[in-house]
Protein backbone atom coordinates (compact mmCIF):
# COMPACT_ATOMS: atom_id res chain seq x y z
CA UNK A 1 0.00 0.00 0.00
CA UNK A 2 1.26 3.55 -0.93
CA UNK A 3 2.16 5.60 2.59
CA UNK A 4 2.45 8.48 0.84
CA UNK A 5 -0.97 8.46 -1.16
CA UNK A 6 -2.38 7.35 2.66
CA UNK A 7 -0.86 10.67 4.12
CA UNK A 8 -1.97 13.08 1.31
CA UNK A 9 -5.58 11.56 1.60
CA UNK A 10 -5.58 12.52 5.42
CA UNK A 11 -3.79 15.65 5.18
CA UNK A 12 -7.04 16.43 2.46
CA UNK A 13 -9.41 15.38 4.70
CA UNK A 14 -7.78 17.36 7.49
CA UNK A 15 -7.91 20.39 5.58
CA UNK A 16 -11.20 20.43 4.59
CA UNK A 17 -12.34 19.67 8.04
CA UNK A 18 -10.27 22.64 8.98
CA UNK A 19 -11.74 24.82 6.53
CA UNK A 20 -15.51 23.57 7.59
CA UNK A 21 -14.24 24.77 10.95
CA UNK A 22 -12.50 28.01 10.83
CA UNK A 23 -11.95 27.90 14.61
CA UNK A 24 -10.97 24.88 14.78
CA UNK A 25 -6.63 24.08 15.10
CA UNK A 26 -4.21 21.02 14.51
CA UNK A 27 -4.01 20.94 18.29
CA UNK A 28 -7.84 21.22 18.77
CA UNK A 29 -8.14 18.04 16.32
CA UNK A 30 -5.52 16.04 18.43
CA UNK A 31 -6.65 16.92 21.69
CA UNK A 32 -10.16 15.47 21.22
CA UNK A 33 -8.81 12.33 19.35
CA UNK A 34 -6.53 11.99 22.58
CA UNK A 35 -3.15 12.03 20.86
CA UNK A 36 -0.66 14.91 21.18
CA UNK A 37 -0.41 17.18 18.34
CA UNK A 38 2.97 16.42 17.39
CA UNK A 39 1.35 13.00 16.24
CA UNK A 40 -1.09 14.16 14.05
CA UNK A 41 1.66 16.76 12.60
CA UNK A 42 3.65 13.35 12.02
CA UNK A 43 0.77 11.69 9.80
CA UNK A 44 0.62 15.19 7.83
CA UNK A 45 4.47 14.98 7.39
CA UNK A 46 4.63 13.84 3.29
CA UNK A 47 8.39 14.45 3.92
CA UNK A 48 8.14 11.25 7.00
CA UNK A 49 7.56 7.91 4.67
CA UNK A 50 7.10 6.10 7.76
CA UNK A 51 3.76 4.38 8.22
CA UNK A 52 1.19 6.06 10.13
CA UNK A 53 0.36 4.11 13.57
CA UNK A 54 -3.36 3.14 12.69
CA UNK A 55 -4.62 3.27 16.01
CA UNK A 56 -3.50 7.40 15.21
CA UNK A 57 -5.23 7.62 11.86
CA UNK A 58 -8.50 6.00 13.84
CA UNK A 59 -8.94 8.23 16.49
CA UNK A 60 -8.43 11.05 13.91
CA UNK A 61 -10.87 9.88 11.55
CA UNK A 62 -13.51 9.13 14.33
CA UNK A 63 -12.95 12.89 15.40
CA UNK A 64 -12.92 14.35 11.86
CA UNK A 65 -15.94 12.15 10.67
CA UNK A 66 -17.94 12.24 14.37
CA UNK A 67 -17.81 8.63 14.34
CA UNK A 68 -18.37 6.60 17.81
CA UNK A 69 -16.15 3.51 16.28
CA UNK A 70 -13.90 1.70 14.22
CA UNK A 71 -17.16 0.36 12.33
CA UNK A 72 -18.89 3.71 11.30
CA UNK A 73 -15.51 5.00 10.42
CA UNK A 74 -14.66 2.05 8.19
CA UNK A 75 -18.17 2.82 6.66
CA UNK A 76 -17.77 6.29 6.07
CA UNK A 77 -14.29 6.42 5.33
CA UNK A 78 -11.99 7.06 1.82
CA UNK A 79 -11.34 3.74 -0.26
CA UNK A 80 -7.81 4.04 0.92
CA UNK A 81 -8.15 4.76 3.92
CA UNK A 82 -10.70 1.83 4.40
CA UNK A 83 -8.69 -0.47 3.36
CA UNK A 84 -5.66 0.67 5.36
CA UNK A 85 -7.52 0.73 8.74
CA UNK A 86 -8.97 -2.83 6.99
CA UNK A 87 -5.72 -4.32 7.00
CA UNK A 88 -4.39 -3.09 10.14
CA UNK A 89 -7.53 -4.24 11.77
CA UNK A 90 -8.10 -7.61 10.12
CA UNK A 91 -10.37 -8.61 12.68
CA UNK A 92 -12.88 -6.16 12.08
CA UNK A 93 -12.86 -7.30 8.11
CA UNK A 94 -13.50 -11.24 9.67
CA UNK A 95 -16.62 -9.64 11.38
CA UNK A 96 -15.19 -11.58 14.48
CA UNK A 97 -16.72 -8.53 16.68
CA UNK A 98 -15.17 -7.59 19.64
CA UNK A 99 -11.63 -8.65 20.41
CA UNK A 100 -8.71 -8.42 22.90
CA UNK A 101 -7.19 -6.19 20.47
CA UNK A 102 -9.49 -4.30 18.77
CA UNK A 103 -9.44 -0.72 18.72
CA UNK A 104 -12.94 -0.48 19.18
CA UNK A 105 -12.51 -1.41 22.78
CA UNK A 106 -9.88 1.33 22.69
CA UNK A 107 -12.31 4.01 21.63
CA UNK A 108 -15.03 2.87 24.59
CA UNK A 109 -12.67 2.94 26.91
CA UNK A 110 -10.91 6.76 25.72
CA UNK A 111 -14.08 8.65 26.30
CA UNK A 112 -14.62 7.72 30.20
CA UNK A 113 -12.22 7.46 32.57
CA UNK A 114 -14.36 5.55 34.78
CA UNK A 115 -14.14 2.83 32.17
CA UNK A 116 -10.60 2.60 32.05
CA UNK A 117 -10.54 2.28 35.91
CA UNK A 118 -12.74 -0.25 35.84
CA UNK A 119 -10.74 -2.18 33.30
CA UNK A 120 -7.94 -1.94 35.51
CA UNK A 121 -9.73 -2.43 38.83
CA UNK A 122 -11.46 -6.18 37.39
CA UNK A 123 -8.04 -6.82 35.98
CA UNK A 124 -6.61 -8.18 39.31
CA UNK A 125 -6.82 -11.72 39.69
CA UNK A 126 -8.79 -11.44 42.71
CA UNK A 127 -11.43 -9.40 40.04
CA UNK A 128 -13.68 -7.24 41.83
CA UNK A 129 -17.13 -7.34 43.82
CA UNK A 130 -19.93 -4.69 42.96
CA UNK A 131 -19.63 -3.41 46.53
CA UNK A 132 -16.16 -2.65 45.93
CA UNK A 133 -16.82 -1.22 42.48
CA UNK A 134 -19.50 0.84 44.54
CA UNK A 135 -16.94 2.25 47.11
CA UNK A 136 -14.52 3.42 44.94
CA UNK A 137 -15.68 4.78 41.88
CA UNK A 138 -19.63 5.41 43.23
CA UNK A 139 -22.97 4.68 41.26
CA UNK A 140 -21.86 5.97 38.26
CA UNK A 141 -18.55 3.46 38.20
CA UNK A 142 -22.08 0.51 38.55
CA UNK A 143 -23.61 2.22 35.00
CA UNK A 144 -20.02 2.32 33.36
CA UNK A 145 -20.11 -1.41 34.51
CA UNK A 146 -23.14 -2.40 33.10
CA UNK A 147 -21.96 -0.85 29.68
CA UNK A 148 -18.61 -2.58 29.79
CA UNK A 149 -20.23 -5.48 30.45
CA UNK A 150 -22.47 -5.38 27.53
CA UNK A 151 -19.56 -5.19 25.23
CA UNK A 152 -17.70 -7.89 26.56
CA UNK A 153 -14.76 -6.33 28.31
CA UNK A 154 -15.82 -7.30 31.69
CA UNK A 155 -16.97 -10.59 32.66
CA UNK A 156 -19.31 -11.49 35.71
CA UNK A 157 -19.48 -14.98 37.39
CA UNK A 158 -20.73 -15.40 41.19
CA UNK A 159 -20.58 -12.00 41.90
CA UNK A 160 -17.03 -11.60 40.63
CA UNK A 161 -16.19 -9.05 38.35
CA UNK A 162 -13.27 -9.79 35.83
CA UNK A 163 -11.93 -7.94 33.19
CA UNK A 164 -11.46 -10.04 29.55
CA UNK A 165 -8.41 -12.02 29.87
CA UNK A 166 -5.11 -10.55 27.60
CA UNK A 167 -6.97 -7.26 27.21
CA UNK A 168 -3.80 -5.15 25.49
CA UNK A 169 -4.76 -1.57 25.98
CA UNK A 170 -2.56 1.04 24.17
CA UNK A 171 0.19 2.86 26.02
CA UNK A 172 -1.11 6.24 24.43
CA UNK A 173 -4.22 5.73 26.62
CA UNK A 174 -2.62 4.93 30.12
CA UNK A 175 -1.09 7.83 29.92
CA UNK A 176 -3.87 10.22 29.20
CA UNK A 177 -5.46 8.87 32.19
CA UNK A 178 -2.56 8.87 34.40
CA UNK A 179 -3.87 11.58 36.70
CA UNK A 180 -6.66 9.19 37.49
CA UNK A 181 -4.47 6.77 38.84
CA UNK A 182 -2.76 9.43 41.00
CA UNK A 183 -5.73 10.49 42.29
CA UNK A 184 -6.31 7.08 44.14
CA UNK A 185 -3.07 8.17 46.05
CA UNK A 186 -3.52 9.59 49.18
CA UNK A 187 -0.27 11.86 50.41
CA UNK A 188 -1.52 11.91 54.24
CA UNK A 189 -0.87 7.92 54.08
CA UNK A 190 2.88 7.89 53.06
CA UNK A 191 4.32 9.50 55.91
CA UNK A 192 2.64 5.84 57.33
CA UNK A 193 4.73 4.29 55.19
CA UNK A 194 1.18 3.05 53.29
CA UNK A 195 2.06 4.15 49.91
CA UNK A 196 4.83 6.26 48.17
CA UNK A 197 5.04 9.05 45.61
CA UNK A 198 7.85 11.07 44.38
CA UNK A 199 9.08 13.89 41.40
CA UNK A 200 12.30 14.72 40.80
CA UNK A 201 13.97 16.26 38.42
CA UNK A 202 18.19 17.23 37.56
CA UNK A 203 20.89 17.68 35.26
CA UNK A 204 22.55 14.35 34.04
CA UNK A 205 24.41 12.87 31.90
CA UNK A 206 23.00 10.33 29.46
CA UNK A 207 24.55 7.57 30.51
CA UNK A 208 23.02 8.31 34.07
CA UNK A 209 19.65 8.66 32.90
CA UNK A 210 20.07 5.15 30.86
CA UNK A 211 21.12 3.27 33.91
CA UNK A 212 18.21 5.24 35.63
CA UNK A 213 15.35 3.86 33.47
CA UNK A 214 17.08 0.15 33.59
CA UNK A 215 16.99 -0.03 37.12
CA UNK A 216 13.62 1.52 37.30
CA UNK A 217 12.57 -1.60 34.59
CA UNK A 218 14.27 -3.68 36.75
CA UNK A 219 12.55 -2.94 40.01
CA UNK A 220 9.00 -2.95 38.34
CA UNK A 221 10.23 -6.44 37.01
CA UNK A 222 10.37 -7.42 40.57
CA UNK A 223 7.35 -5.98 41.33
CA UNK A 224 5.22 -7.59 39.07
CA UNK A 225 6.87 -11.13 39.98
CA UNK A 226 6.67 -10.68 43.49
CA UNK A 227 3.12 -9.89 42.58
CA UNK A 228 2.24 -12.66 40.60
CA UNK A 229 3.73 -14.92 43.83
CA UNK A 230 0.98 -16.71 45.17
CA UNK A 231 2.31 -16.47 49.01
CA UNK A 232 1.49 -12.81 48.21
CA UNK A 233 -1.64 -13.07 46.92
CA UNK A 234 -4.02 -10.98 49.24
CA UNK A 235 -7.21 -8.29 49.75
CA UNK A 236 -5.25 -5.29 49.13
CA UNK A 237 -5.46 -4.12 45.10
CA UNK A 238 -2.03 -2.38 44.70
CA UNK A 239 -1.41 -0.37 42.03
CA UNK A 240 2.60 0.80 40.67
CA UNK A 241 3.06 3.10 38.34
CA UNK A 242 6.36 4.33 36.74
CA UNK A 243 8.06 6.87 34.40
CA UNK A 244 11.17 8.24 33.91
CA UNK A 245 12.30 10.19 30.82
CA UNK A 246 14.29 13.33 29.67
CA UNK A 247 12.93 16.09 28.65
CA UNK A 248 13.56 17.61 25.45
CA UNK A 249 12.01 20.48 23.15
CA UNK A 250 9.93 18.05 21.12
CA UNK A 251 8.60 16.81 24.54
CA UNK A 252 7.30 19.24 25.98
Amino acid sequence: MDIVKIKIKISDIVNEYLKKYPAMTINAIAKRAGKSEGALRKVLDLENKSAPRPDTVLNFMMVILEKRNLSEVMKDSPEIIREYLGQSFPLHKENKGMDNNCPETEAHMMRDVRAFLLVWLCGTSNGATLNTIKDLLGYMGENKLEELVKVGLITEEKGVYRTKPNLWINPDIVKNYLYAFIDFIKFEEAAKGQNFFSVYSEDVTEEFQKQSVTKMKTLMNEIIEGANNSQNRGPVKMFTAMATDSLSKEKI
